[in-house]
């Protein structure tokens, strides 16, 4: 887990709060942010979800918050994806309602 704190950390934890309560047995969770040498951010969210499954977005945008917002909706897209094969459904149905619980 990254420990270094900076002016927008506590976005960082609400993300890695909104992401563990859609899928609690998360296994780990990690968030990066980069600024680019084009003056624009690079979110990155990695999640490992079981022993050998990885979901990883990755997201650039010319602001911290929208980049960080673009990859959460893209994994939280991924994950559900995941859910609904495990459960046997149809992937799409139900998203919206998954997707705007949290």
């Amino acid at each position: 887990m990254n420990t270094k704190f900076t002016q927008h950390s506590g976005y960082i934890n609400n993300t890695k709060e909104r992401l563990r309560s859609l899928f609690p047995r998360m296994q780990e969770l990690d968030i990066k942010i980069e600024r680019t040498p084009t003056k624009s951010f690079r979110a990155t969210i990695t999640a490992r979800i079981q022993k050998r499954k990885v979901v990883v977005a990755r997201k650039r945008c010319s602001t911290y918050f929208s980049s960080l917002e673009k990859a959460e909706n893209a994994l939280i897209k991924q994950i559900l994806r995941i859910k609904d094969n495990w459960k046997g459904r149809r992937p799409g149905r139900d998203k919206e309602a998954l997707f705007y619980a949290s």
